[in-house]
């Protein structure tokens, strides 16, 4: 048995933790891909009219398309970007484009 510690048999493969986002990489790859949905007319205008309305601190829950699955997130409505076409929920930015749904939380 070799005299070397544990923890100094592990320090050998540090160098490797460069490949740290790697893991999250291929735990992403094995997730199936959900396609996105294209909104009709009448849903789209409907959406629209939605997010048109919302006003700063309502407490919204947001549907959204990323990274290859839907998302769904609740809080309150902290900005709009018109000229980015971005809305800010709890500080976090969500782009209009990949919204599929806005309802009121409670």
């Amino acid at each position: 048995m070799s005299g070397m510690s544990r923890a100094d048999r592990a320090k050998q493969f540090m160098p490797f933790a460069a490949l740290k986002g790697f893991e999250e990489a291929i735990e992403r790859v094995g997730k199936p891909v959900v396609e996105r949905v294209i909104l009709g007319e009448d849903a789209q205008a409907e959406l629209d009219a939605s997010l048109r309305a919302l006003r700063p601190g309502e407490r919204v829950c947001i549907t959204f398309y990323q990274d290859r699955e839907y998302i769904s997130l609740s809080g309150p409505v902290t900005g709009t970007d018109g000229i980015n076409r971005r809305i800010f929920l709890s500080g976090r930015p969500i782009p209009i484009d990949d919204i599929a749904a806005v309802s009121p939380c409670t």
